[in-house]
């Protein structure tokens, strides 16, 4: 993949562990990259950088300003129905993010940590299609209130009512994969094996005491 064939990158992350790591991944791959950490902003910014070419939007759950990371991705996705989000997340919140995920129609969910490979691996799937954003249609009754929030305080998506789901909607499409899975080793298995060749050991040396006692007590009773 040449330069001129990568998207420009539009990046709205208020966690500074994952807002470091996606612009590094990004920046060896060749990106212009914006950061923009307050969400209200971060549309504006959309808006203006797809005039020149559509970036790639990667979006935390919980961003600053009187947007959390929802509203920013359904907004973006009111302005241009073809936006791509990527959200991420931890592991211990993946089940709210594939709900907002699916609400603003993402194209992916990236789980913290994630490597160069992760971020290749998934480039198929973050530049295919778009699914659909069913939470569009009701932003303007959403969160009616929100925006009386001001400054660059962080929203939590979890601190706002939830996303009303009308009646006719379609069944939610299989959850979306994460892009690095995190594959978990036996370790239960290990340990009993270690305190077998302990216990193996013990017994052997137990033995030895058991076949030798005669021996033992002459060379002790000469010691002494």
């Amino acid at each position: 993949m040449t330069d001129v064939e990568l998207p420009p990158a539009l990046v709205v992350i208020n966690e500074r562990n994952a807002h470091r790591r996606i612009n590094d991944l990004l920046r060896r791959r060749g990106h212009q990259i914006e950061n923009e950490p307050n969400g209200d902003r971060a549309v504006d910014a959309y808006v203006r950088m797809s005039k020149e070419r559509q970036p790639v939007v990667f979006l935390s759950l919980d961003v600053a300003g009187p947007l959390n990371g929802h509203l920013v991705g359904l907004e973006i996705r009111e302005a241009d129905t073809n936006a791509r989000l990527v959200y991420i997340c931890s592991r211990i919140r993946r089940k709210t993010a594939e709900d907002v995920a699916f609400s603003a129609g993402a194209v992916a969910i990236l789980e913290v940590p994630f490597t160069m490979s992760d971020l290749e691996d998934a480039w198929p799937q973050i530049m295919g299609d778009v699914p659909h954003a069913p939470g569009v249609p009701d932003l303007d009754e959403l969160y009616p209130d929100v925006r009386s929030i001001d400054g660059d305080e962080v929203v939590s998506v979890e601190s706002l009512p939830p996303l009303p789901i009308p009646e006719d909607l379609p069944p939610p499409p299989e959850p979306l994969m994460p892009i690095n899975p995190i594959s978990t080793k036996p370790k239960k298995k290990r340990r009993i094996l270690r305190i077998f060749l302990l216990l193996a050991v013990l017994g052997g040396v137990g033995m030895a005491v058991y076949c030798y006692q005669d021996t033992i007590m002459q060379a002790v009773q000469s010691l002494g």
